[in-house]
């Protein structure tokens, strides 16, 4: 009896955000995985800011696939620490997102 191969897959984007090609490529990658859940235990690791994710998005990826772990890394500094806070967290979310919306 052979053991599944264990991948750690990370990818900061968001799957069902069809914006670029190299979505494409990753979300084939993710359906592999999943019909050969017999051979790979895979771990999908993404960053919540940066992918967009919400709590729609994270039920949809669980119903399409079920097979694979999903983590969302969660990048927000603590607030307790004002200028880290200010300089690694708010002036970069204020800068993407609003590049994002653009």
């Amino acid at each position: 009896m052979s053991k599944k191969k264990k991948v750690l897959y990370f990818v900061p984007d968001n799957p069902f955000n069809n914006k670029a090609g190299n979505i494409t490529r990753f979300v084939k990658m993710l359906d592999y995985f999943n019909r050969k859940s017999e051979e790979f235990d895979v771990d999908f690791i993404t960053e919540r800011f940066w992918g967009n994710w919400n709590d729609e998005s994270i039920r949809m990826f669980a119903d399409k696939y079920p097979t694979i772990n999903l983590v969302v890394l969660d990048r927000k500094i603590d607030r307790k620490k004002f200028l880290s806070y200010i300089f690694k967290y708010k002036i970069w979310e204020f800068i993407f997102g609003f590049a994002k919306n653009e």
